[in-house]
């Protein structure tokens, strides 16, 4: 399958995680040039405050959305 997908995790009151919000599209398999772009390895973790902080006030709000508009 190919296509685009994406799932949050949270950590839970008991310190487990869980899947908060996961949503994707499928699509063909890419052809040409972007068949062959390729994700960049992962850096080192570096905190940032100010967007762990903007997460926590903006995800709770997306998944209010998304939750309401699948009814």
């Amino acid at each position: 399958m190919y296509g685009h997908f994406i799932s949050l995790w949270q950590r839970g009151a008991v310190g487990r995680w869980q899947v908060a919000f996961d949503t994707g599209i499928g699509h063909a398999q890419p052809t040409g040039a972007d068949a062959f772009l390729v994700a960049p390895p992962a850096t080192a973790h570096r905190t940032n405050q100010a967007a762990i902080d903007s997460t926590r006030v903006s995800l709770p709000n997306a998944l209010q959305r998304a939750t309401t508009t699948r009814r």
